[in-house]
């Protein structure tokens, strides 16, 4: 085995994902093929064509989530003799029940930690290992919203400084450093953050920032993390709509059972985190404040029907 072939997600716990496997298997070629969803499809066939054309003999598929494409999952575990899936979004019931080749799941981490512990690099105690582990729980902490630890705000600052690069780009200078952050890393934290402020202060000075009924409604093309991370100090749920026609969705995980949550995202969309998920809309102002009218019309009555008023 010489090259490894890796379908991944676009984030920072697809960053995760790969430097674990760069740092498990330091001496095997690893091709990444990257998906953001909306291409996944096309990103399938071209890494089929790529499989095909060079004969190879292991795919690994990480953080990417299934949960409506399952005929696409099934495919793809046909595509090499060796197969491994490391996932861990919300499923339906009984998705898991019929797949027969190898996989590692579990919603309540992420998937660069599940990377991470599958190779056992969790058990090694040289000093590449123990550095990678304290970045994978920054990750870990960040991609499923703890945000009650102390990891949590550092996760929040790599995941946004980690967004220039990309996924390749930034855990190949993660894996070549030894996992040390470049040296501009803290004064664009701090450069990114007074943007942000300064960002969140005109929109609520425009008006694009609404509350009622325990739901926030946000206008914006950027800081979507930081948007939902304030707004969350005053509702349970977070819409953050943008002109390119994405509407996404944060529930707050404090005080909300998960019976709620699952109640709700299950009439929007089966894709993605029970606590964050994204949607695709149609562009132009009076579609997104229809489509809007009727996610808060829907949360509002599930709202209501559970006794939170």
């Amino acid at each position: 085995m010489n090259e490894i072939v890796l379908l991944n997600h676009n984030d920072s716990d697809a960053i995760g994902c790969l430097t674990s496997i760069y740092e498990a298997l330091p001496d095997i070629k690893i091709t990444m093929f990257e998906t953001n969803y909306q291409n996944i499809y096309e990103v399938a066939d071209e890494m089929k064509r790529y499989i095909e054309q060079h004969q190879i003999k292991v795919l690994f598929v990480t953080d990417v989530s299934f949960s409506d494409t399952k005929p696409l999952l099934l495919e793809l575990s046909t595509y090499c003799p060796k197969f491994l899936w490391i996932d861990h979004h919300h499923y339906p019931d009984g998705f898991f029940d019929d797949l027969t080749f190898k996989y590692v799941y579990d919603h309540k981490k992420s998937a660069s930690l599940l990377t991470y512990e599958y190779f056992k690099l969790n058990e090694r105690q040289d000093e590449r290992a123990v550095k990678l582990g304290k970045l994978i729980r920054l990750i870990n902490a960040y991609d499923i919203w703890l945000k009650d630890t102390p990891e949590f705000q550092h996760g929040f600052n790599l995941n946004n400084y980690s967004m220039q690069y990309g996924v390749e780009q930034f855990a190949t200078m993660l894996y070549n450093s030894g996992y040390k952050l470049p040296d501009n890393y803290l004064s664009w934290v701090q450069n990114y953050n007074t943007r942000f402020q300064e960002h969140y202060q005109k929109l609520q000075n425009k008006q694009l920032v609404f509350r009622a009924n325990h739901i926030s409604v946000v206008f914006s093309d950027e800081f979507i993390p930081e948007i939902v991370f304030e707004e969350h100090k005053h509702s349970m749920v977070v819409m953050v709509a943008n002109s390119y026609g994405l509407l996404r969705f944060r529930l707050n995980q404090d005080n909300f059972p998960d019976e709620l949550k699952h109640k709700i995202k299950d009439q929007i969309t089966p894709v993605g985190h029970l606590n964050a998920f994204t949607i695709k809309i149609n562009k132009g102002f009076d579609n997104i404040m229809k489509e809007i009218q009727v996610y808060t019309t829907l949360i509002s009555k599930e709202f209501n029907d559970y006794g939170i008023e």
